[in-house]
């Protein structure tokens, strides 16, 4: 059962569901390969950035950058992303892992091909879930270190920014989409093919 796990343990097996059936949905979905290089981008900037700062960083004062606007300090998550403590993580994602399956199975039967705004939203996402799931494979915690200011409440690495972005692009597009009426017009055709399909 999964509260018979430890939280690390929830952490990994949750990262591996949500990064395989995201990585799933982009290989059905996409028309060009934009996801794999947002993923490649921001996993390889992630891995990088930490390479070169973590020596310089750990067991140092930190550094005050852009006059105080920018911090770079180290910091061991521990904990899920940006600070929580689910202990329920696993079952909540194993809960909702029907559901998603059940999407892509209605998705591929309207012919869905994802937009470049959503290539690069789950391209971004995935690379910073592969990066920290990495982090916490190999250390058995996330590696953080950008602060915004010296009363930042959150520490975050480029695999968190890049996560953040990427519902920034989600929320920007879908805000675009019912300013235009495109969203309204998608879920009426999506409602008609629906019921074509189901005949």
């Amino acid at each position: 059962m999964p509260e018979h796990l430890s939280l690390q343990a929830q952490l990994l097996i949750s990262a591996a569901i949500v990064v395989s059936t995201l990585a799933t949905f982009a290989w059905r979905f996409s028309r060009s390969t934009l996801w794999l290089k947002a993923f490649l981008a921001v996993f390889l900037l992630d891995q990088a950035c930490k390479e070169a700062l973590v020596p310089v960083l750990a067991g140092h004062p930190p550094l005050v950058l852009l006059g105080g606007q920018l911090w770079l300090v180290y910091a061991e998550n521990h904990l899920p992303g940006f600070g929580s403590n689910c202990q329920w993580l696993l079952a909540l994602v194993l809960c909702s892992l029907p559901m998603t399956l059940r999407l892509q199975k209605q998705l591929a039967q309207l012919g869905y091909q994802m937009s470049d705004y959503a290539e690069a939203a789950v391209g971004l996402t995935l690379g910073g879930l592969a990066a920290i799931a990495c982090d916490r494979l190999a250390k058995g915690y996330a590696v953080d270190f950008i602060q915004f200011g010296a009363a930042g409440g959150f520490v975050y690495n480029p695999a968190d920014l890049a996560v953040l972005l990427a519902g920034g692009v989600v929320a920007l597009r879908l805000i675009h989409l019912v300013a235009t009426g495109q969203l309204r017009q998608a879920v009426q055709l999506a409602a008609v093919n629906a019921s074509k399909c189901d005949r």
